[in-house]
């Protein structure tokens, strides 16, 4: 067994294969065999004896084993990949085959199958795919394998080749329809949210809608996992901003641009994120504000949101945060919603146009959001009572400009409506806190430690 072209620009390579898309088990680690690999190489070319009982040749002869057993497994993952991840129509053969195997294993959990269930799984992509796309109606596969043969490798090589030039060919005239496909995989949340609420306990299988959005990278934003513990809080926020029509926050990790996903997102999406983010508002107070502002019939709101209820179920919040956030380069970027604590991100650039739409009556009575959206086609409003207004900061030696507008929200906000002002490093800065004024520093590079933080300085200051 020689060293594979593994880590090529453009093909999948064994790594993404294990540890990306969990198709072949993770050990023997491909990492340890591609080190070996180097090893023999290397030994051959300066003549040195190999110790056939060294126990690195080990790693090599079971990942050996391990490929024979897993070829047929491979071949079909690798093509179920390619005519899912087509709808990209850009990149290489291989950006797409990996767009389209990673949405697949996420869609279908295969870090927690065997290789049984992923056999099922994938078959199951390929009766779906067959009756989406119709030159793949009669779509059948030889059963590729790899024996000890010398020119096994070589040979299931070459029929994956023209598997997959057979694949380009059957779909190179076939219309991916994105927005019909994303109206479908909303319309399917739609329908989990209808049965099972806001479930942290329960993944889902993905749909075909759902893989097509998923390899194409655009929203529903928590379908990319089916899961809804594992979606961040730059990502919830950004979901919250494009359905209330303000923006999406700059460097949010694989965001598609604008326009690609503001045409089909929900407004009752950014309930949903909020409610993802820690905000909450009881049933009773949330129509009170639909009757004093809209002058509702008691009736009207209350029939469409009985499905909705657990909207309004969590615990009141500690903290209610605006973090404004560096943008690509914020220790943020990672961070997911904490029981308790309430946190919408934003960055400087597009924290004026957040706060233009979002707020309402912010003047008077101090929510920071509060706006009239859809959900089921009927009346939703959620105001939220701001406590913190957190800023990230780089750790530099002079304190950074923020921008008129957002220095007049840090000063309306402090002054105004006595919210806590909070300066977010994610390393000890070089600058005296004097360049702050009053304004709280936080040192913290997780959430809970910026939580934890968050909730001492807030007791300091009723101390005081």
């Amino acid at each position: 067994m020689t060293s594979p072209t593994a880590s090529a620009p453009g093909k999948v390579n064994f790594l993404q294969l294990a540890d990306q898309c969990r198709v072949i088990k993770t050990s023997p680690a491909w990492t340890e065999v591609e080190r070996t690999l180097q090893w023999i190489e290397e030994s051959r070319r300066t003549n040195k004896e190999i110790d056939p009982a060294d126990e690195r040749l080990d790693y090599v002869n079971r990942f050996s084993k391990l490929l024979r057993e897993s070829a047929p497994l491979i071949s079909n993952a690798l093509c179920c990949g390619a005519i899912v991840g087509a709808c990209l129509k850009t990149g290489s053969r291989g950006v797409r085959v990996l767009n389209g195997l990673s949405a697949i294993s996420h869609g279908f959990h295969f870090v927690e199958a065997d290789s049984g269930t992923i056999a099922q799984n994938l078959e199951q992509v390929r009766v779906m795919l067959a009756g989406e796309i119709p030159k793949l109606k009669d779509w059948s596969l030889p059963n590729l394998s790899i024996d000890e043969k010398p020119d096994s490798i070589a040979s299931w090589t070459r029929v994956m080749h023209e598997n997959l030039d057979a694949i380009d060919l059957a779909v190179a005239d076939f219309t991916f329809d994105m927005p019909k496909y994303q109206q479908q995989a909303w319309s399917v949340w739609n329908e989990r949210f209808n049965r099972l609420g806001f479930s942290r306990t329960v993944t889902f299988q993905a749909t075909l809608a759902e893989l097509f959005c998923a390899a194409a990278d655009v929203p529903p934003t928590f379908a990319l996992r089916f899961d809804l513990n594992v979606a961040t809080i730059v990502e919830w926020s950004a979901m919250v901003a494009v359905a209330s029509n303000a923006d999406i926050p700059d460097g949010v990790p694989g965001s598609p641009p604008l326009p690609a996903i503001a045409s089909s997102m929900p407004k009752w999406a950014a309930a949903i994120a909020l409610h993802a983010l820690g905000f909450r508002i009881s049933f009773d107070d949330f129509m009170a504000r639909v009757h004093t502002r809209l002058n509702l019939h008691s009736d009207i709101p209350s029939t469409a949101l009985d499905k909705w209820k657990w909207l309004f179920s969590g615990p009141p919040s500690r903290a209610s945060v605006l973090l404004i956030t560096l943008g690509a380069n914020s220790v943020v970027n990672g961070w997911r919603p904490l029981e308790g604590f309430s946190i919408l991100a934003t960055t400087q650039a597009t924290c004026t146009k957040t706060v233009q739409v979002l707020p309402r009556r912010i003047s008077d009575d101090a929510d920071l959001v509060g706006w009239i959206g859809d959900v089921k086609a009927n009346i939703a409003v959620l105001p939220l009572s701001l406590t913190h207004l957190a800023i990230e900061m780089p750790s530099t030696s002079m304190p950074p400009t923020l921008s008129n507008e957002v220095s007049d929200l840090v000063t309306t906000l402090r002054n105004v409506h006595n919210v806590n002002v909070v300066r977010l490093f994610a390393q000890s800065p070089t600058v005296s806190p004097a360049d702050y004024g009053s304004d709280t520093f936080i040192i913290a590079k997780d959430v809970h430690d910026f939580a934890s933080q968050l909730q001492r300085s807030s007791s300091r200051s009723a101390a005081r």
